[in-house]
């Protein structure tokens, strides 16, 4: 089963950002990040397109999240099986140098934890007791992933390995995903669990005011409006306008990270832009962006988007791996028979005058076989999309789109 579960409690309290550890200032992601960046993009926009098209409502991913995963999910694939996943994650090379490259996007992103922002991406492999792994797969996992492994009694006690597991992820995203793994996705079949879990916390370079912030129309459709609390600015900030749409980044502090917001012209032109949607596309925006004086109106808004993700994962191309009679993961264990039952991925975010907080986790289970006219104005009153983004990498931590504002 691979599964992404980003749970919220009610109205939790955001830690504070300059009260986090201090860590060593970020360097420049070496080519293979940038590499893997790109690829886990591509993947991305095609999750997010499979996703968005049997979807109504809001819709968001984490696709570094699920890329970094299936990353270490294919070092132990084998034969077709690990074709289909070489083909779906737009990676080529030796499964060390990929995993690697992972890893080395993962130190990128963990680098700027505890500076200007919080951002950690972590992962995790626990494995039944009982249960042998390859030695090189272990090798791959914990020197090239960076993954910590840790044996549990799936098969004596699977609800109480659910548990801990979930415990483990909670502590890692500030207890927002608080069960990645849902009742029953772990039983005594089960032999492995692989985990990365993503937390993210930023304030804006230029925040809202709050007393600007209004009861504005926002259009659902064409045709039916409601209102929403809009939030609205003026000043410098990176825009385009080409394709019809406008995008717009909104830096957060210390400008590692930003959000960028696809707005269409059309009120009513988000789903067939979606349709169109690429990473070549999403970047060619990206790096025509110009310095605009802008008057900005932009809904505060939360959402909570679960997906199942196996149908996404079979239409990008990894079909064998759900295959219970001919998934290959040798990599993993001599003894065969291991497949990835399901797929689930559920992702929080929250965007308000200070800034955004969002969380994600992905879990892999195993299983035996078995106003003003003079400014460019910019005004997000009805869908759009967005991207939470690696300025240094180009890596996508979390996009979705806007289609009616939660708060």
């Amino acid at each position: 089963m691979l599964g992404c579960v980003a749970c919220r409690e009610s109205q939790p309290q955001r830690p504070d950002p300059s009260k986090q550890p201090a860590a060593a200032p970020s360097s420049s992601p070496s080519k293979e990040a940038v590499d893997f960046a790109k690829a886990s993009n591509a993947l991305g926009f095609e999750l997010y397109r499979s996703v968005g098209a049997d979807r109504q409502g809001n819709v968001a991913i984490a696709p570094s999240s699920v890329s970094v995963l299936l990353a270490m999910i294919r070092s132990g694939a084998a034969g077709k099986t690990q074709e289909e996943m070489t083909r779906a994650l737009h990676v080529s090379g030796p499964v060390v140098d990929v995993a690697k490259s992972a890893k080395d996007l993962l130190s990128s992103l963990n680098a700027l934890n505890g500076t200007a922002t919080t951002l950690r991406m972590a992962g995790g492999l626990f494995v039944e007791r009982a249960y042998k792994l390859q030695p090189a797969f272990l090798d791959v996992t914990r020197q090239q992933s960076g993954v910590s492994v840790e044996s549990l009694g799936f098969k004596k006690a699977p609800e109480g390995a659910r548990k801990m597991i979930n415990s483990r992820v909670a502590e890692q995203t500030e207890r927002r995903i608080s069960e990645i793994l849902p009742k029953g996705s772990v039983n005594e079949a089960s032999r492995l669990v692989l985990t990365n879990a993503v937390y993210f916390l930023g304030s804006w370079v230029s925040p809202f005011s709050k007393s600007t912030t209004a009861r504005r129309d926002f259009h659902l459709s064409a045709e039916s409006m409601r209102k929403v609390p809009m939030m609205s600015q003026h000043s410098e900030f990176n825009h385009v306008a080409a394709d019809g749409v406008q995008v717009l980044e909104l830096p957060y502090k210390g400008n590692e990270l930003s959000m960028l917001i696809v707005l269409p012209d059309n009120k009513d032109g988000l789903s067939e832009f979606e349709g169109q949607l690429t990473a070549e596309r999403f970047e060619g925006w990206a790096k025509g962006m110009k310095k605009t004086d802008v008057q900005v109106v932009l809904p505060r808004f939360e959402l909570h988007s679960a997906t199942q993700l196996k149908k996404p994962l079979e239409e990008v191309g990894i079909k064998l791996a759900f295959d219970q009679g001919k998934a290959d993961f040798r990599g993993m264990s001599a003894g065969g028979g291991l497949y990835i039952q399901d797929a689930y991925h559920d992702v929080f975010v929250r965007v308000d005058e200070t800034g955004t907080e969002a969380a994600a986790a992905t879990a892999a289970v195993a299983h035996a076989a078995g106003l003003n006219l003079n400014q460019t104005r910019f005004i997000a009153d009805h869908p759009f999309l967005f991207v939470i983004r690696h300025r240094a990498s180009g890596a996508l931590v979390f996009l979705g789109r806007v289609v009616a504002p939660g708060t």
